[in-house]
């Protein structure tokens, strides 16, 4: 078995500039160990782990063709893991993955009377890095988003890899995301519900969200998975902002996992937020031995 603790932070910080232009970048850095334990004879194997990631990415309108919006959008990144000299199996490994991709992305939108669609679709070139997969490929996404009033959210979005240089990779994979969302003040229920199968629709798909989004970023399986998320938020007397406790199950063929956490949200104006949110999650599948994870997300915007 191997065990793995890692304790890790992400700064990141987005731009916009004008009106058609987007810029982002995160940065990670970690350290923690790891064991590998033999089954039979219980001997353990330890090394000290470091981890280090950078990424960016940038979008800028092109113009429409009709009511076709046309939008260019590209992000490169890479990280890397390493041990150090420690005994056995664990010492010494190093693994750089890498990626670079950049695209073209069409969409519209129209009124549906009750709400709004808008349809998407994008094709880009992407070059992979690392030990595992490396070489050249082409892949295509598209999916759809749908609002009515100020309280519904749908989206559906899918992905996959047309072709790559590396033999015998595959990629593909499909996400639908249904949301009640609370008042615009943050306070009344929430309620998500993301099914997700293959592969994640898009990794750093997260970083585009124009709002801080409450299902966790903990990991997929690959297989297919359904994650459900209750929250209430509520503005007591002795503080100001909204409090939103929330729980969250996760369900696949390989995984299960409950989370638990607390958001704080305040939003002066449309420009200008706050949100902090605290939570912890736990791995519910009896295969696999229990860990526990605790996260502290945190968003200023202005």
């Amino acid at each position: 078995t191997l065990d793995l603790r890692l304790s890790s932070a992400y700064p990141y910080l987005g731009v916009r500039i004008g009106e058609g232009t987007e810029v982002w970048g995160i940065g990670g850095v970690g350290s923690g160990t790891v064991e590998a334990v033999r089954p039979h004879t219980g001997a353990g194997e330890s090394a000290e782990l470091r981890m280090r990631l950078g990424m960016g990415g940038f979008r800028t309108r092109l113009g429409s063709l009709g009511s076709l919006d046309l939008a260019l959008r590209g992000d490169a990144g890479m990280a890397r893991l390493e041990t150090s000299a420690g005994t056995g199996v664990v010492s010494r490994l190093s693994a750089s993955p890498s990626r670079a991709r950049v695209g073209i992305q069409g969409s519209f939108g129209f009124d549906l009377g009750f709400g709004r669609m808008a349809p998407f679709a994008e094709v880009a070139g992407r070059h992979d890095g690392g030990e595992v997969v490396s070489g050249r490929g082409l892949e295509f996404a598209g999916g759809l988003r749908m609002e009515a009033g100020q309280r519904f959210r749908f989206e559906a979005q899918g992905r996959f890899l047309a072709m790559h240089s590396a033999d015998s990779y595959e990629e593909r994979g499909m996400m639908l995301l249904a949301e009640f969302r609370p008042r615009p003040d943050g306070r009344g229920l929430s309620v998500q519900l993301a099914p997700r199968w293959g592969a994640l629709a898009r990794g750093a798909e997260t970083l585009w969200q124009d709002e801080f989004h409450l299902l966790s970023a903990s990991g997929f399986n690959g297989g297919g998975e359904t994650r459900t998320l209750v929250g209430y938020g509520f503005a007591p007397d002795f503080a100001p902002g909204v409090f939103t406790p929330f729980g969250e199950v996760s369900a696949g063929r390989a995984n299960r996992a409950f989370r638990l956490g607390l958001r704080y949200a305040l939003m002066e104006t449309a420009d200008r937020q706050f949100f902090i949110e605290l939570g912890g999650d736990r791995p519910l599948a009896a295969e696999r031995s229990a860990a526990t994870r605790y996260s502290l997300f945190g968003t200023l915007r202005y």
